[in-house]
């Protein structure tokens, strides 16, 4: 089970206090996280040199640097790895961990895909069309394990990292079926196996181990076993093996696709900081940030195809620069809130009932189990 940290086994109130700041830190950097790739994606992402054309029609070119914004998806796995190895704590076992996840992920998304789908088709730049198989091929995640010459496409671009999600969620089930509750270690070895694969079959490696990404979800483990379980030789070793991993895919951690120093430095900066913030218990509880931060994965499947279609409308209707931003953002936000509490939540609520409700689901989980 999660252990609470020392400091929070107190009195009741004072216990309570404990555990919504280490919730609301987690929630603050999720606001941070998403903030960047907005940024990125909102400025820079669809103009050149990133793109052939200027979708935004912004009156002038913003900095090549905000592509740092792009590593805010980093960031959300380092938070994945801790909330990840935290579910596996809760879960009776793989089944009931996957379950978990599917309550969590798939309402929020089928609904963005279809949002997306009919906005951005009708009134989006052309780039963003989608026809109705990529509907099934987003439900599907079929661009992450299907090869390009297929040209199934995305409704929005951002869904590449859920695929990246689902792949560790599949490692993790599986070496929590092999391993229990040591599933860390198991994730160690699929990291290294990982960065054998790519010297051998670099594009197997691409498809199946997502080797440039496993520093981030180790990383995040090593937080979970650290602060949470206490278990310091899984978090020393998640740690270690998160460094190595990530020292040698430093080509991933690029600026217009060049190995960047100041991009790995960010990035490892940017890691460090978060690892020391939960584990430090620092509170992060400014009202805005966590509202971003609570809607943070609504938001991130609605903003970008969406937003930009926005943005692009208003500057053809004569808006400045910052103010088409500005509200496409609170657009956005709003739109993600709404779909947070009116869908996000209780349908992941509905979706858990009825896994413990029904004799079917009770069934699966006891058999599991044995």
């Amino acid at each position: 089970m999660i252990r609470i940290p020392a400091n929070a086994t107190e009195t009741n109130n004072g216990r309570e206090t404990n555990v919504v700041k280490r919730i609301d830190t987690i929630d603050s950097l999720r606001g941070l996280a998403i903030l960047l790739v907005i940024c990125f994606h909102y400025l820079v992402r669809w103009a050149p040199p990133f793109f052939p054309d200027n979708l935004y029609q912004y009156s002038q070119a913003y900095s090549p640097l905000w592509e740092l914004g792009r590593f805010g998806v980093e960031f959300f796995f380092v938070i994945s790895g801790t909330v990840i190895a935290l579910t596996v704590e809760s879960s009776s076992n793989a089944v009931d961990f996957l379950f978990r996840r599917f309550s969590r992920i798939y309402p929020a998304l089928i609904c963005s895909i279809f949002v997306t789908f009919f906005i951005v088709n009708v009134f989006g730049p052309e780039p963003f069309h989608r026809g109705v198989v990529d509907i099934i091929s987003s439900m599907l995640m079929l661009p992450a394990v299907l090869p390009s010459k297929w040209n199934f496409q995305y409704v929005d671009g951002v869904y590449w990292s859920l695929a990246v999600e689902f792949k560790f969620y599949a490692v993790v089930a599986f070496f929590l079926i092999l391993l229990g509750r040591r599933f860390w270690a198991g994730i160690i070895l699929f990291g290294i196996l990982g960065e054998i694969c790519f010297h051998i079959a670099p594009n197997l490696a691409d498809k199946i181990f997502i080797h440039q990404y496993m520093s981030f979800f180790l990383f995040g483990v090593a937080i979970a076993q650290w602060h949470f379980s206490r278990n310091v030789l899984a978090a020393s070793l998640c740690l270690m093996s998160a460094v190595i991993l990530y020292v040698l895919n430093l080509d991933y951690v690029s600026l217009l696709d060049q190995p960047s120093v100041v991009a790995a430095l960010f990035v490892a900066t940017g890691v460090v900081l978060m690892g020391v913030l939960i584990c430090l218990n620092v509170p992060l509880s400014w009202r805005p940030l966590l509202l971003v931060g609570q809607a943070s994965y609504s938001l991130y499947l609605l903003h970008e195809n969406i937003g930009i279609t926005i943005i692009s409308n208003l500057k053809r209707l004569g808006f400045g620069d910052m103010t088409a931003i500005a509200i496409a953002f609170a657009s956005m936000l709003a739109l993600a809130v709404a779909m947070f509490n009116l869908l996000e939540k209780p349908a992941q609520r509905a979706l858990r009932q009825m896994w413990k409700a029904f004799p079917v689901f009770s069934a699966a989980r006891s058999s599991s189990a044995a």
